[in-house]
């Protein structure tokens, strides 16, 4: 019984050789033909050529003794899925004769009445090779442009320095105009102490009232310095602050030089905003702006310029809308998309270097991703900021 049992199975298998010859030796991809427990019972030239094994070779040989990626349970397994589902498609390695790795697309189907697989395998390994290298180029490029961006940082940061060290000369210049009456208010009154002395009209109500003018004078010395020093502190890191407060403190800084110009500064603030960023940096975007308007009117040798301020909450965005205008004139149209660009400026060399707007730019929309934008209104020049 044994016997013919044996003879059998061999005409089975000849049978089974015989109905798929053709198509092994017609197709272009290599081809396998397994049995369930994964033993390669036929294979054709293109895979013969592939791998360098004979076809003799791969007859006596298991899927397992192939695959370079997969451990023996994970083969195990996926046989089970394939008699399971009946096609499953994968990407894999296998070894070749000599010890070369291929990258394979696999496409196995279970025909579960002949109770046997075929197996279509396509060599991917230069399509795999293509695609690490494009990896790898985006890889570097992708460093090169972090590199990049590292650069521009460092740069940006140093402009932006570079801005800070120039808004403190316009600063001192403010705080000089700033301290004048006060130390004007406090010599008059020390003189007046010693006038009073020297006609023996110093009693303590007199001696009293000075001291309070002169305690004034100094306090307003004292909060001109204050607002200077806080200006200048770094902000490390972004906050939610109050929008008008900060205008304000710009503002005060400019304070003293535009009251002695005759600058009349109108504010119309909804105090009630508030935004998320760097508030000393907002803070001297404004300050940047004011002081650009009042070269403007020294520029025209204008007596009576006029600042207008207006914060307020688009009803239909939702956006917080800065407007600053100024009446020194417009920008003319040839220049006017110019005036964010680093170092533009329309000044004298020795009085600007261009970086003022320029940075109100990157603070405004790198920083607090907002935009800044500038346009002429009826002899007017209006700066438009948006958070």
């Amino acid at each position: 019984m044994l016997e013919i049992s044996l003879i059998k199975a061999s005409e089975v298998r000849i049978r089974l050789e015989e109905r798929y010859k053709r198509i092994l030796s017609a197709s272009i991809e290599g081809f396998w033909m397994l049995d369930m427990e994964g033993n390669i019972l036929q294979a054709n030239e293109a895979y013969c050529k592939m791998s360098g094994y004979t076809q003799e070779e791969l007859t006596h040989m298991n899927v397992r003794d192939i695959d370079a990626i997969e451990t023996p349970e994970e083969t195990k397994r996926r046989l089970m899925t394939i008699e399971e589902i009946g096609c499953v498609r994968f990407e894999s390695k296998h070894r070749c004769k000599g010890g070369r790795i291929m990258d394979v697309d696999v496409s196995v189907n279970f025909i579960k009445q002949d109770n046997i697989m075929f197996s279509f395998i396509r060599d991917i390994t230069s399509r795999k090779q293509m695609e690490e290298a494009i990896r790898q180029q985006n890889l570097n490029l992708q460093k090169k442009v972090e590199e990049e961006v590292a650069k521009n940082r460092e740069r940006d940061q140093l402009v932006y320095e570079q801005s800070r060290h120039l808004s403190m000369g316009e600063l001192l210049v403010n705080i000089s105009h700033h301290w004048r009456q006060p130390l004007c208010g406090v010599s008059l009154s020390v003189q007046d102490i010693k006038d009073a002395y020297l006609h023996n009209e110093l009693d303590g109500q007199y001696l009293n009232k000075n001291i309070e003018i002169a305690m004034s004078e100094l306090k307003s010395l004292s909060d001109t310095i204050d607002n200077f020093r806080n200006f200048y502190i770094h902000d490390k890191e972004q906050k939610e602050f109050n929008i008008s407060d900060e205008i304000n403190k710009a503002d005060a800084l400019i304070e003293g030089y535009v009251k002695e110009r005759d600058i009349v500064i109108n504010k119309d603030l909804d105090t009630t905003l508030t935004t998320r960023g760097y508030p000393n940096e907002f803070a001297q975007v404004i300050l940047n702006i004011l002081t650009n308007a009042k070269d403007s009117f020294e520029r025209m040798d204008l007596p009576d310029g006029i600042i207008k301020i207006k914060l307020y909450k688009d009803g239909g965005t939702g956006r917080k809308i800065i407007t600053i205008m100024n009446n020194g004139g417009e920008v003319a149209e040839d220049i006017i998309s110019k005036v964010f660009d680093p170092y533009f400026t329309t000044k004298d060399k020795t009085r600007g270097t261009g970086m003022g707007l320029y940075m109100a730019k990157v603070i405004i929309e790198k920083n607090m991703n907002g935009t800044i934008a500038m346009r002429n209104s009826d002899g007017w020049c209006e700066l438009r900021i948006e958070l």
